[in-house]
């Protein structure tokens, strides 16, 4: 989780000197989003790798469900573009919140009280992932790693 914080603060320091990305008014508020975006992530991964069994299987599992969360969490184009059905699936992806409280961040200038709801969503949404991963996982089991 630190070295995803870490990769995605650096993006966006490097698109902000290099292509003058505006990054908002508080930079507590962008390290805190940031940190609850990759923790809901690495949540969901830790999911996704309790249900494969090799690293084989993990390539492609996880490439497809990052492109069905990345699409239909606002990633790809504007949630307003997809149909209203899929809009309303959207609104229980952790893709979407992230975007949001990112947007929020950036471009609304909001500060951390702005956006704690949120977080606090990433944050539950990453745990509980946890939670479920670990009564998944399968531990003590060979795995061909």
């Amino acid at each position: 989780m630190l070295v995803g914080v870490a990769q995605l603060l650096l993006l966006l320091l490097f698109g902000h000197f290099v292509y003058k990305l505006r990054l908002g008014h508080s930079a507590f508020a962008m390290i805190a989003t940031a940190t609850a975006v990759v923790g809901s992530m690495t949540g969901l991964a830790a999911v996704v790798a309790a249900f494969v069994r090799t690293r084989e299987q993990a390539v492609p599992v996880g490439l497809a469900v990052t492109f069905v969360l990345a699409s239909l969490g606002g990633l790809f184009w504007p949630l307003y573009d997809l149909p209203r059905a899929m809009q309303v699936i959207a609104r229980l992806l952790v893709t979407t919140w992230s975007m949001s409280a990112i947007q929020d961040v950036m471009l609304r200038g909001r500060s951390l009280t702005g956006v704690s709801a949120e977080l606090l969503l990433l944050v539950g949404y990453g745990l509980i992932c946890f939670l479920v991963a670990s009564r998944l996982f399968r531990y003590g089991e060979e795995a061909n790693w």
